[in-house]
């Protein structure tokens, strides 16, 4: 192998090697870009998660009323009205 050939294979390995930086520059950068994409993503689900459990704590709670008023419904239906005065107390005491 001549010394021009020597020289012309080094500049090619040369080119190829700032290639494949250069491919791998590119490569990193979406990687970087999915990555953040990603945690965005992940904050959205976490936020969405607090929503939910937010929600299904307010229905337990409204069930919890609902309850409380059939059950108060019932008693106004059978009870005399000294049981209902107290019952009506304790209802109220279960509400704070």
């Amino acid at each position: 192998m001549t010394k021009q050939e020597v020289r012309n294979n080094i500049k090619y390995n040369e080119n190829l090697v700032n290639q494949y930086l250069n491919t791998i520059s590119r490569l990193r950068k979406k990687v970087n870009d999915l990555n953040s994409k990603i945690n965005q993503y992940n904050s959205q689900i976490s936020q969405l998660n607090s929503n939910i459990k937010s929600k299904e704590s307010q229905i337990d709670e409204l069930n919890r009323l609902k309850r409380n008023i059939r059950n108060y419904k019932m008693i106004l239906q059978t009870d005399s009205q000294n049981e209902l005065i107290r019952l009506m107390l304790i209802f109220q005491r279960t509400l704070i």
